[in-house]
């Protein structure tokens, strides 16, 4: 039925949607032009396929402008000129920028549970219960960011507010730290029962937490989507560089994440702690600074209004009309006015019917439009528009399916930072932190990304012919694979490190600290080898499935989406492990306040392996059912019967145009 009201339509519609198609498949596959050549897509297929996303431009649009085609403005409000504005030349500020941010948050994040069992004297469990929480609640701000950016605020004051925001919080993180009245005094040895912090020191440190964590996960939808914005996907050129900056921005994150796991990371442990947070403070500046500075280079969206309130009111206006049936899908409501007909349009699907409703066209809404002279979307949708919610909702149960992925990948900056600490952390002479290990998840993503783009895409597009290799459901299911294995990795080599704390007698007698144990950290490189692999796959699966299969008007919400999983990911992790520790207390507790080596974390591991086994079953169960995005670009979009509904009332509209209403209104306005 979606593919049905994308094909019908009136003849002449057809017809000229054939005589577009005809012209586009006769042109040569490459014209020159004075800055380069240009390849044109269906020019080798002979045929422009609309439901394609990845080929969804118009088809009369070949040769390039001076001006942008999206539509976007430049920094005084004009059309953006190609030369001045966008493209990399405004878009590598964006990469440089998130690499400092990024470097600045994780030279927080990556070392945060250490310093709050180390310095603010919590219990491992406790420490990595706040530390959870903390990144939970970063991970929900990205919806604080998003639905501000995909309103009429836009995407760049988003990010300019936030980013303010982010400097403060670094400054409250970079005092608390520094000043020796605002932390609790050092023990002089493990063996010391140490005080803990008063609630003034907890509460400023939290604070400055807080402030940064949100405001990092808040800006980081709208800036990812407005680097994107930089690329106009009407120009072939630019829509290349557009899949090229997807690249280097995940590969800006994991630069950052690298340089705080190598840099900021052994600053923290073996010079201060205080001072590893003020360098934090100045690469985030440094980052502030590149984006703030390349503002006239920028190209600006046009914002289409509140991306929350076109949600609710498809909701509300299915609602009304619960007692309604629709009986012919080509008779629901779509606007036709000139405004949006340059706008591409979604098809139909068959899906959460209960939401088509919405786009129910009734006599009484027929008759507020001749009095109102335009149609109230509280009441009644556009199809597009409905289209538009169930393309979310049908990501959710993708969404839900990634969360134990998530609470796995969180491990690796609590449980498997605590895990390295009570081993062997020397490899030779020099003493590595354990939260440094990190940094092979990040050295195994660098490379990975590049191989997977370079090697592993060109060879499986030539057996499967997929233009990416493999669907992205697919990527994503070997990623959740692989994050089963690397679990069951963890949990032999915890099986192995109890091992070697028994054979020594490091178990008994030392109830209240850790005793490290004489097995190298270097065990370790396995499992977080094994994740940062699954990230590849998984994560940035995640992220190019979430942009292509939202609207326009979305993107940055579907990329907050996408970041939630890591929220709830963390939040899930701090509940399965109060949960384990109370139902083993009896027996002894699995991750240990006091001291690892009397617990049972390899048991931890493999409750682990069975849930994201059972997890993957589902994953698989609701991918094959999943149905893609259509997108119908304006040029072959047949025109839509508008009439009212036979079961609101017997009168009918005859196929009249809807929009013949408004312009008559406007037409007697201006009269």
């Amino acid at each position: 039925m979606g593919r049905e009201i994308c094909e019908k339509g009136g003849e002449g519609t057809r017809h000229d949607q054939n005589i577009e198609e005809s012209k586009f498949s006769n042109i040569s596959e490459k014209k020159k032009h004075g800055v380069g050549t240009l390849e044109s897509h269906g020019a080798t297929t002979g045929s422009w396929n609309p439901g394609n996303r990845e080929e969804s431009n118009p088809p009369n649009i070949l040769e390039r402008n001076d001006h942008a085609l999206d539509g976007t403005l430049d920094w005084h409000g004009r059309p953006a000129h190609r030369a001045t504005t966008g493209g990399w030349k405004a878009a590598k500020y964006i990469t440089i920028e998130q690499v400092f941010v990024n470097w600045s948050y994780f030279g927080i994040s990556k070392n945060l549970v250490l310093y709050m069992t180390a310095v603010m004297h919590q219990g491992n469990a406790d420490g990595s219960n706040y530390v959870t929480n903390w990144m939970g609640a970063v991970f929900v701000a990205p919806l604080i960011g998003a639905f501000i950016a995909d309103s009429n605020r836009g995407r760049y004051f988003t990010t300019f507010v936030f980013s303010a925001l982010f400097g403060i919080g670094l400054l409250i993180v970079t005092i608390s730290t520094n000043i020796h009245s605002l932390r609790p005094a050092q023990c002089p040895s493990r063996d010391v029962n140490c005080e803990s912090a008063t609630a003034a020191q907890s509460t400023l440190l939290t604070i400055g937490l807080y402030i940064t964590g949100i405001a990092f996960g808040a800006l980081t939808p709208p800036v990812t989507v407005f680097g994107a914005d930089q690329f106009d996907e009407n120009d072939p050129v630019e829509r290349k560089q557009r899949s090229s900056y997807w690249n280097w921005n995940y590969q800006a994150i994991t630069l950052g994440a690298m340089g705080a796991a190598i840099a900021i990371v052994t600053i923290q442990e073996n010079v201060s702690w205080g001072l590893g947070y003020a360098v934090c403070a100045g690469l985030g500046f440094i980052g502030m600074s590149c984006f703030i500075g390349a503002s006239k280079l920028y190209r600006f969206q046009k914002t289409e209004g509140n991306a929350a309130m076109r949600i609710a009111q498809v909701l509300v206006a299915a609602s009304r009309k619960l007692s309604l049936r629709v009986k012919d899908v080509n008779k629901l409501y779509e606007e036709v006015d000139s405004e949006s007909a340059k706008r591409k349009k979604i098809c139909h699907t068959d899906g959460y019917k209960i939401l088509d409703k919405a786009a129910l066209w009734t006599p009484k809404d027929q008759k507020a439009l001749q009095v109102a002279g335009k149609v109230n979307h509280w009441y009644l949708c556009p199809i597009t528009q409905v289209e538009e919610v169930k393309s979310v909702l049908r990501l959710l149960p993708i969404f839900a399916t990634t969360i134990i992925y998530s609470t796995v990948y969180m491990q690796m900056t609590t449980l498997f930072v605590v895990q390295g600490d009570s081993m062997d952390t020397r490899v030779g002479t020099i003493k590595i932190p354990s939260a440094t290990l990190s940094v092979v998840e990040q050295i195994t993503i660098v490379p990975g990304v590049i191989l997977y783009d370079r090697l592993l895409v060109p060879v499986l597009r030539k057996y499967t012919g997929h233009p990416k290799g493999f669907s992205d459901l697919k990527r994503m299911g070997v990623g959740l694979v692989l994050s089963i294995i690397a679990m069951g990795v963890s949990a032999l080599v915890e099986a192995k490190r109890l091992q070697v704390a028994r054979r020594y007698g490091l178990i008994e007698g030392q109830d209240d600290e850790t005793a490290p144990v004489p097995l190298s950290i270097m065990w370790l490189i396995p499992q977080y080898f094994l994740v940062g692999i699954s990230e590849v796959f998984t994560y940035i699966g995640l992220m190019e499935m979430f942009y292509d299969q939202c609207p326009e008007s979305l993107r940055s919400v579907s990329n907050a989406i996408q970041l939630l999983t890591n929220s709830l990911g963390s939040y899930f992790s701090t509940i399965l492990i109060t949960v384990v520790n109370k139902v083993t207390r009896n027996d002894g507790e699995w991750i240990s306040n006091d001291n690892l080596n009397t617990g049972h974390l390899d048991r931890f591991y493999w409750l682990m392996v069975v849930l994201s086994l059972i997890n993957f079953f589902l994953y698989v169960f609701f991918a094959i059912r999943y149905k893609p995005l259509e997108m119908e670009h304006p040029a072959g979009r047949p025109l839509v019967a508008l009439e009212p509904c036979d079961d609101a009332s017997k009168e009918r509209l005859d196929g009249q145009d809807v929009s013949s209403f408004v312009t008559a209104q406007k037409e007697k306005e201006n009269y």
